[in-house]
């Protein structure tokens, strides 16, 4: 300052000074010399306008924009410019830049059940957790609603980057309650390892977040190391995802229909609708060569929608025809369960005239842990007149006291139950004591996946009088459903 002013006789920049207070705070300045004849200071006039809220405003634009607001983190772009230096930087001694992009598993239903506000403040309480166990050359940052990334800036090998994520996997199941709910918490995550591989820090995170994506469609609560392939395999779900919204413009679905019968009074109770897809290259697919893509890209949504629709169109159609099926069951994914699905399903059955005992919809076990909007949404279905079952019964988890609360129509036991009996002693007993709840709480039993005559038979001796499975009849398409059914009626 005091060189600008000798020798340009004007200086203007920012200082920092000091209030009468003892407060330091910001001052832009504009100070200039004035001279004698002979050249010499004679004062200095300076004017002053404090900048503190100028700063303070521009310190809060720049935190808005590169921090998350929920957990103080740094956001994706903002952490994306520190893998970037890190990268520039990297440092001495053979050491290694790694991301490890960390996912928590089944979060929405976390939020689904216990509210936003409550999975909020558990995402908090995580970061709170795993920043005060960071190392000194670690950074944290938020990646999506429920992911997070680690920079380790000097990583001191591959070993090294998964035994951190293997940590941070420890780290999450360690948090059992928030706000007096008691949560089990897993996560999922991908580990990435620049290599002087010429890489940017988007392509890095790119890769971990490939690896974390691979590490939870084989089961979740676990981690990967990026490698070649995973790129390829995250790439084929993508595709799935394309050709099948493809699929659904282009008509290249199918409902199949299964029956389910009442076995002792050879009774037909009706059909359980079942999606089939005729790909164009790789020619019929069932559900389980798709399925678990879709609902990786959250796109089940989608497909539950069409098959709805698609079910209520058979059962007009079968009226017209004077085929005689009782009703058309629909299986219903736990995304499906939001704002609009029961005036959705309401709409669609008054649409195509058809009455609404004429569909059943099957909901997963696991879709019953979450509360109060599901419950109400259930009761509003069944004042409907819609009739509703759980399906897979036994192999999620479920309380007496909160499934009482649902108003289900029929449990469905799951295959893997049957597959035992009569052999089994397990599985005989699961299967009894499902009976038994069922007659407690006045709800009907359905087996499914019965394919001998020695199940069925122990089914019924066990009380179960209601089956689906191939040992009756194998999913089949409309023209061949009406053939079975006209050889059932007639004995």
């Amino acid at each position: 300052m005091w060189a600008c002013l000798t020798a340009k006789k004007r200086w203007s920049g920012e200082i920092w000074n000091r209030r009468k207070n003892g407060e330091i705070y910001p001052q832009q300045s504009s100070i200039s010399v004035i001279e004698g004849e002979e050249g010499i200071p004679l004062n200095y006039v300076a004017v002053f306008h404090d900048i503190s809220q100028a700063r303070m405003a521009e310190d809060n634009l720049f935190y808005l924009t590169h921090y998350d607001a929920l957990t103080e983190l740094p956001n994706r772009s903002y952490f994306l410019e520190q893998v970037h230096v890190a990268l520039q930087n990297t440092c001495s001694d053979n050491g290694f830049v790694a991301v490890i992009c960390l996912n928590i598993d089944r979060f929405k239903l976390i939020n689904d059940s216990l509210g936003h506000d409550i999975g909020d403040e558990l995402l908090r309480n995580l970061v709170h957790y795993l920043s005060v166990n960071l190392g000194e050359q670690e950074r944290l940052g938020r990646w999506a609603d429920d992911g997070f990334v680690l920079l380790m800036e000097c990583a001191d090998s591959q070993q090294h980057a998964q035994a951190r994520a293997g940590e941070l996997l420890k780290l999450v199941t360690e948090i059992e309650e928030i706000q007096g709910h008691h949560v089990s918490l897993a996560a999922s995550a991908g580990v990435a390892v620049y290599q002087d591989d010429e890489i940017n820090a988007q392509t890095l995170v790119t890769r971990a977040d490939t690896a974390m994506h691979v590490a939870k469609s084989r089961g979740g609560g676990r981690f990967e190391l990026f490698n070649a392939d995973m790129a390829q395999l995250v790439q084929q779900k993508l595709d799935v995802g394309n050709q099948f919204r493809n699929a659904v413009r282009n008509g290249e679905l199918e409902l199949y229909y299964q029956p389910k019968v009442d076995a002792e009074q050879r009774l037909l109770l009706g059909v359980e609708a079942l999606v089939r897809w005729n790909h164009p290259q790789k020619g019929l697919l069932s559900p389980g060569e798709f399925l678990r893509a879709l609902e990786e890209l959250g796109m089940e949504a989608l497909l539950g929608d069409w098959v709805l629709r698609r079910a209520c169109e058979q059962m007009q159609a079968w009226i017209k025809l004077g085929v005689a099926i009782p009703h058309i069951a629909v299986n219903v994914s736990p995304s499906q369960l939001e704002d609009g699905f029961v005036a959705s399903v309401l709409g669609l059955i008054d649409d195509y005239g058809l009455s609404p005992e004429m569909i059943e919809l099957e909901i997963v076990e696991g879709a019953l842990e979450r509360t109060d909007k599901v419950i109400r949404m259930l009761h509003e279905l069944r004042a409907g007149g819609i009739a509703l079952s759980v399906d897979d019964f036994g192999t999620g988890y479920s309380s007496l006291s909160h499934i009482k609360e649902f108003p289900v129509g029929c449990f469905k036991i799951d295959k893997s139950f049957v597959d035992g009996i009569p052999d089994d002693r397990k599985d005989m007993a699961i299967i009894r004591t499902i009976i038994a709840l069922g007659e407690s709480i006045d709800v009907d039993v359905l087996a499914e996946g019965v394919e001998s005559e020695a199940q069925c038979q122990a089914l019924r001796e066990l009380g179960v009088r209601y089956i689906q499975g191939y040992y009756f009849a194998k999913p089949m398409p409309e023209e061949k459903l009406i053939e079975w059914v006209k050889q059932w009626s007639s004995g």
